[in-house]
Parts: C-alpha cells; structure tokens; sequence
C-alpha cells in the first residue's frame, strides 16, 4: 500500500511540474507577442489585408469582359518590348528566335480600391490568368502557337493601373537578303496586334512619346500615317550576341487618315517593331 500512494505522490507532482512549465512558457510567450518583436504580427496583418482585398475584387470580377464602361470604349494598352537575346537568326528558313520581355499596361476601373481601406496596401500582385489581359500576339510567328508565354503574376495598383510583363520567346519570319550576305543589314519585323479585337475596342499605345510622324503612301494607294520611335526597343537587359550585332530598333504604327477630313487618324494595325541586324565580323 505503501509502494501505491508513493507512485501516486509522484505522478501527481509530474502532471503539477509539467503545468506549471507550460503556463510558464504561455506567460513568456505573451510578452514576447505584446513586448518584444512586433514585426511577426505586422506581418500578419499585412497578409490578412492583402488576402481581404484580393477577395473583395475578385468577387464579383469577370475576367472575360473587357475593363470598359461603355460597349464602345477603347481599351489603350500601353507596349513596350524589353529584348533580353538574339538567340538565332536562321538564314536558310528565315526565321529569327529572340527572348524578349513584353510589357503591357492598361487601365481597370474594377481592379481599384482605397488603400486606406485595407491597412495601406497600394499594391497586389495576382495570377495574369485571374484578371483580363488583353490578347496580344506576334502576327507573323514563324510556329503554330501564338501565345507562348510563361505564366507570371500581374501587378495591380490601388488607381487601377495593371502592368504585366511575361517574358516570351518569339520566332518571327525575317526575310534574310543575301545579296552581300554576310556583311548587309538585315531588317526583321515583328507585328504585334490583339488577336480578337478590333483597333476601335483595343487601342496599342507606343510608351515612348518622342516619336515622328510620316505621311506614306498605302499598298492600296490610300494615304497613311507612320509613327516611328527610333531606340524604341529597350536594350538595358540585352545579352550580346557572339554571331549578330544590333544596328538600330525601330518601333512602327501606322494610321490611316479619314477620307472625309483628312485629320482624324484611325489605326489600321497594330505595332511593327523593326530590329536591324549584322552578321558579327569577330
């Protein structure tokens, strides 16, 4: 009997250490919450704000319609083509393979928000495949895929500016002139243009504004109006290549002037980035 109550007295005492251990470390732990390092709940709090938000827009979002007010509204989407590399130029199937990053910015009511209202967040960064982008493509791609960019996320701003910039590697067809080949210039054109949209519904924006503008003669013989932006490739990321060197970038929009006044412009197509290049004589 004597032997039973001592095991008793010790378990007892095991369970009222262990106790008094744990509510030793609670009471530790909440002071470290509401003394110590601050920056663990802030964090949190951060989170909560920014997943409160994205649910809120995305609530009754429809990524399938186009972010305009009005049935007639254009959409201005703003491009710029930001070249990484030159990976090939194939003289023999005429066809020039480049890794570029393709900025796109536009404008969505519906993915505002007061950042007062959601504990100062200004900025969100969603999935591209969440929210409307618009359907960009490289019209005269060498292969059968148009879009052939990878999944990124998209970044939202509180005043409903979105920029998105995938990066993509593009094949377009480049008509190879190999008269004094290898020592002429090659020009290789890339036309980007919405895929679905008309230009009245989707309006591309050159981001470069020192532009000129030059009045040009059509294939049909109507009057044309070509703005041209010379430098208007970003080269700030651009790997050298060993086998071809760059000798200027233009970008190209071409507008068709109104038969009735002659003033207004409309667009006829999309953008034309022009890449002039050389063998290297390395």
């Amino acid at each position: 009997m004597l032997l039973i109550s001592e095991n008793k007295i010790s378990l007892f005492l095991f369970i009222q250490n262990n106790i008094l251990i744990n509510l030793f470390n609670l009471f530790i732990l909440l002071i470290f919450i509401c003394y110590g390092n601050t920056n663990i709940p802030q964090t949190v709090l951060a989170n909560e704000n920014a997943k409160r938000l994205f649910d809120d827009l995305m609530m009754s979002y429809n990524r399938h319609r186009r972010p305009a007010i009005y049935p007639n509204e254009a959409i201005n989407v703003y491009l710029r083509l930001r070249l990484s590399q030159i990976i090939d130029v194939h003289e023999l199937d005429q066809i020039m393979t480049i890794s570029v990053w393709l900025k796109q910015e536009w404008f969505d009511r519906k993915l505002s928000w007061k950042p007062s209202e959601y504990g100062g967040v200004s900025v969100l960064y969603v999935p591209y495949e969440m929210i409307w982008v618009p359907d960009i493509v490289l019209i005269n791609n060498a292969e059968g895929f148009y879009n052939i960019t990878i999944n990124t996320k998209a970044t939202l701003h509180s005043d409903g500016r979105v920029v998105w910039e995938p990066p993509a590697i593009f094949k377009s067809l480049c008509q190879i002139d190999i008269q004094w080949f290898p020592f002429d210039e090659q020009n290789c054109h890339l036309k980007f243009a919405s895929w679905s949209f008309p230009t009245n519904l989707l309006h591309l924006t050159l981001v470069n504004e020192s532009s000129t503008d030059v009045k040009v003669i059509g294939n049909y013989g109507q009057e044309e109006v070509e703005t041209i932006v010379e430098d208007g490739i970003d080269l700030s990321d651009y790997y050298p290549s060993v086998e071809w060197d760059i000798m200027g970038t233009q970008v190209i929009k071409i507008f068709k002037l109104d038969n009735w006044t002659l003033k207004n412009k409309y667009v006829k197509k999309g953008i034309r980035i022009k890449l002039m290049t050389r063998k290297s004589r390395n």
